[in-house]
Formats: structure tokens, sequence, C-alpha cells
């Protein structure tokens, strides 16, 4: 272009380029409207980049002339995939590794700054719940499981002491059909893979009370110290881990022998627990703030990462991606497991509990205690729904009925009632 000279007004530079034959490679390519002689006037940044169209100056005027330039074409509408990005969008954004310069001396070497990781807040959907029915149960009913085949419901009454301590109901009739009683209470349930037995865990007893879900008779007594609560199976129900709340502990048990194979630390107040189809275990500590990874059998601890503040509950997603925490704060958060890194962050009501996730991986659903309300998420749409429900007063415990309907149990830990909630 033709010679200029700049001049800085505060932040805005201005760059006056005397118009001649050489100032653009082709007529073609010069604005209209100008002549030789004449002055160009082009704002730029300080440093140095374009900031809008040229404006012309006769060297006679100093008026300045716009000159014409064509209307731009309108931008095209965003594509809904770019509005609300699918799970396998979030995790394809890479926000790129540290780059060192190869062969720069140590104390010389530049650094690229990774990008900061994109972390998707879901909108609010379409689907809310409904009350269904209502059923009595015990006095503060903490948890609340559905065996593998649908047929059972499992409540622990955590406020009987020595009796009563889990109701069992009909899966489609809910009519009370079994009771569990041994001495101590009741706080969580697991159940093996085909559901012939039942874990019970024992707060007071310090041990797990091992059922048979056909009889409701305890088979056998398991000591676990330190306050055995939240419980899961490996995949082929060869392994029992045991998180003791108040020690500090993971116990992994033999489920044939009924043995103890290993024990091992973990963070403050270890709570929600999953086991990964390659037999890792993840366990979060509510009052550590990370979840650790275990090889199978706790033979060792092979990583960690951090997580929100106060983790509660552990579900994974189908495909063995991503980790869904409960966030006692107020939310679920999902996290990909092999970066350790936030993706998406899902609101809920007040002090989320207890979390389920659908047979197909596509719905969470919270119980949230001083909201007395259940927040739905929807993984595939990235949405999120909170619905009240009505006289119920702190939802504690939650679980989905397995198979394509969604249907939500959720237990009131202060009037003693189980609710069934299903889509309006």
């Amino acid at each position: 272009m033709g010679r200029g000279r700049r001049a800085v007004f505060g932040t805005l530079a201005t760059l006056l380029v005397l118009v001649t034959p050489s100032a653009w490679p082709s007529a073609a390519q010069a604005p209209s409207g100008l002549e030789e002689g004449d002055v160009v006037i082009i704002p730029v940044t300080p440093s140095g980049g374009v900031m809008a169209e040229p404006a012309a100056v006769s060297a006679a005027n100093s008026d300045a002339v716009p000159v014409e330039t064509p209307e731009p074409a309108p931008e095209p509408e965003p594509e809904a995939a770019a509005l609300h990005p699918t799970i396998d969008d979030i995790l394809e954004d890479d926000p790129g590794a540290l780059v060192i310069e190869p062969g720069a001396p140590r104390t010389k070497r530049r650094t690229r700054r990774r990008r900061r990781p994109r972390v998707v807040r879901t909108r609010r959907g379409e689907t809310s719940l409904e009350v269904v029915r209502t059923v009595a149960t015990g006095v503060q009913p903490k948890s609340v499981y559905v065996s593998p085949d649908g047929s059972q419901v499992w409540v622990s009454n955590f406020g009987f002491r020595d009796h009563d301590n889990v109701f069992v109901y009909d899966g489609r009739t809910l009519a009370h059909i079994g009771t569990v009683t041994f001495p101590g209470n009741a706080v969580e349930v697991a159940f093996s893979p085909h559901g012939s037995r039942a874990y019970v865990s024992n707060l007071r007893g310090n041990s797990v009370e091992v059922v048979n879900t056909e009889t409701f008779a305890v088979e056998r007594h398991v000591e676990v110290r330190g306050g055995p609560k939240f419980m899961v199976t490996s995949p082929d129900g060869g392994v029992l881990y045991v998180a003791s709340y108040f020690s500090g502990r993971v116990t992994a048990i033999d489920t044939d022998t009924l043995e103890t194979i290993a024990v091992r630390r973990t963070g403050r107040q270890p709570r929600g627990m999953v086991v990964r189809d390659n037999g890792e275990l993840m366990v979060a500590s509510f009052r550590s703030d990370f979840i650790q990874v275990f090889a199978p059998n706790l033979v060792t601890e092979r990583r960690r990462f951090n997580t929100c503040e106060y983790p509660r509950h552990l579900q994974q997603s189908p495909d063995g991606r991503l980790v869904y925490v409960v966030c006692t704060l107020g939310n679920v958060s999902a996290y990909d497991i092999s970066r350790g890194r936030r993706v998406f962050i899902a609101p809920t009501g007040r002090n989320p509990r207890s979390m389920a996730i659908s047979s197909d991986g596509r719905w969470l659903a919270t119980a949230n205690f001083h909201s007395s309300d259940v927040s739905l998420v929807d993984v595939t749409a990235l949405s999120h729904r909170t619905s009240r429900v009505r006289g119920a007063e702190q939802l504690v415990g939650l679980a989905l009925h397995p198979g394509p309907r969604l249907r939500v149990y959720a237990t009131s830990w202060r009037t003693g009632e189980l609710y069934v909630l299903e889509p309006r």
C-alpha cells in the first residue's frame, strides 16, 4: 500500500495512507470513489490490526467520505448441535497438552498455556415427574434399592433398632412381602448380580448382613469395623466393597468365602463408590473432595483426581467414560474419567443425597434432602428439571426401576414413606 503515518489517540490508532497507483495491486481491488492524491483513513488497533473499512479524505477537503462497500452476507444460523452439544462433543473438546519447545535450555523453555476446558451447564428440560403412589415404610427410611430383575424393592428403616430393619415390597404391586430383622440398624443395600443374595450394611453392629432374597433370612454376619455404610459388588459378583464412613477405609470381601481380601485407606468419610468394567474401584470421600481409583481387589491405588466440594454419591455411564458425582452444594457433575476433568454441571434441589441412573444411561435422578424434591437429568439432551414431591419431608433415598420405563422411588426421612414418581 502507499506510504502512511500512524497517529495514536488513546487506545485507537489511525493509519493515514496516501493513494498512489501502487497502493493496490490492481484497479479492481481498489475501493470505489478514490482518486490519486486522496488520503485513506484506516482505524487500527495499537498492535496494527484493522478495525474498520477505510474512509476516503480528499486532499482538498478533510471531511471524511465513506467508501461504498457491499452489504455483508448474513451469517448462517448456528446448527442445533452447536447450541446444545452432546456428550461426544464435550469429550472431543481437547484443551491440548502443555508444549515445551525441544532443544531449549531448561531455564529458557517457553511453554504454551493449556486452554481451559469447556464445562457445559445443562438447560432446563421438559420432562417433569409426578407422584403416582405412596407407601408407608418404617421409621427413618434411609435408602431404597430395586433388585436386578425389578421384582423386589428394599427399604432400609434406619430408625428401627434390632427389629424390622428392612421392608421388602413387590416390585409390581408394592405390597409388603417380607421383613429382614437383625441386631443393629440398616443403612444401605447391595445385590449380587443375579439377585439371589442381598448385602445390608449394619452401622451400629459394625458388620454386613448377608441375606437370602427368597426367604429374607440372614445367612451370614461379616464384621466390618469403622461404620460400614455404602457397598458395591464387582461386575462378576466375586468381590464386595464396603466403605467405612468413620474410619476412612474401604474393605474388599470375597463373596464366596466372606473373608477379607484387603483394606485400604481412603480420604475422610468415604461415601460413593462404583466399580468399572475393568474391575477398578472408584471411591469418593465426602470430606476430602477427591475420587480415588483402586486396582481390582484393592491391590493398590492407581490415581486420584479432585472433584466438587462434598462429593456424596457416584454413578457411571454405561460406556464407562464418565463418572457422575452428587455434589452436596446443589448439582450433579460429570467427570471424564480418563482425564479427571469436569465436563458438565446439572443443578439440583438443595442438598442432593442419593442418585440413580437408568438402565440405558439416559436419566439421572437425585433425592434432594432440604428442598424435598427430585431432580431429573437428561444426559442425552443435557437438560435438567426438578419436581416437587408434595407431602414429603427430607427426601433421602432414591432408586430407579430397571427397564425402559422411567419410574422413580424416593424415601421421605421424616414422614416414613416411599414415594413413586413417573413422568407427567
